[in-house]
């Protein structure tokens, strides 16, 4: 089933928090998913009807990028939301310059 009214947003580290400690370290501290170089790196959303169901972190160095953090809320898993993010940051990093990812 695939998503209809997805939107994708650049967002804050900080708006990325609540959805990694609920789907990747649930039973880590809360602080635990902050990542030391979060102030370096651009962050995304997918939302449905205004609603943050998706993250995913890119960090660009030169010609490198990488994705971190990537985490879909388990109520909208299988429904393309993560696939549609991918591209999302691959034709970010690819505007910046990041030849790999």
């Amino acid at each position: 089933m695939r998503i209809e009214g997805l939107e994708i947003r650049s967002i804050s580290a900080a708006d990325t928090y609540p959805l990694r400690h609920l789907v990747l370290w649930p039973a880590k501290p809360y602080h635990y998913v902050q990542l030391e170089d979060d102030a370096t790196g651009k962050h995304f959303g997918g939302f449905v009807k205004n609603e943050l169901v998706a993250v995913i972190s890119l960090f660009v160095e030169g010609p490198e990028a990488r994705f971190r953090e990537f985490a879909t809320h388990p109520s909208f898993r299988k429904q393309g939301i993560g696939s549609r993010l991918l591209l999302h940051i691959l034709a970010v990093a690819q505007e910046v310059g990041a030849h790999s990812l």
